[in-house]
């Protein structure tokens, strides 16, 4: 089992690759967090924020609760979130990219095999 302590060092390197410039960089990214049926039909390939994270649902719960996911929601979580296609998707809050841009289409989402994912997990490996 994942630790509180261990999940949220997890969310705070991730909050980080916002702000670099290497391929694990997640700045204007943004990251499906639902994993329910609709999620899996309109967006298929996108990889769920836990999954990159390397936490299971079952250790989510149990640190968090059921509804783990708004914590994510939260303004004062350091994630921004929007709706596409009746999914949400969250992205690491920077002010610039917050007020310039709006959800409108996929091409900014990480998707399984994209070189951002193996780069996140390799750097959360690490920590």
């Amino acid at each position: 089992m994942v630790d509180t302590k261990e999940i949220q060092l997890r969310i705070d390197t991730l909050k980080a690759t916002a702000y670099t410039d290497g391929v694990e960089s997640t700045d204007g990214s943004w990251i499906i967090l639902q994993e329910n049926t609709k999620a899996k039909k309109n967006f298929n390939n996108a990889i769920p924020l836990r999954e990159l994270l390397g936490i299971s649902e079952d250790d989510m719960v149990q640190q968090f609760g059921e509804r783990w996911r708004g914590k994510f929601k939260r303004q004062d979580s350091g994630f921004i979130h929007r709706e596409l296609s009746g999914c949400v998707f969250v992205s690491v809050q920077d002010s610039d990219f917050e007020s310039s841009v709006p959800m409108r289409h996929p091409r900014n989402i990480i998707n399984r095999g994209d070189i951002e994912v193996e780069a996140i997990q390799n750097l959360l490996e690490k920590i």
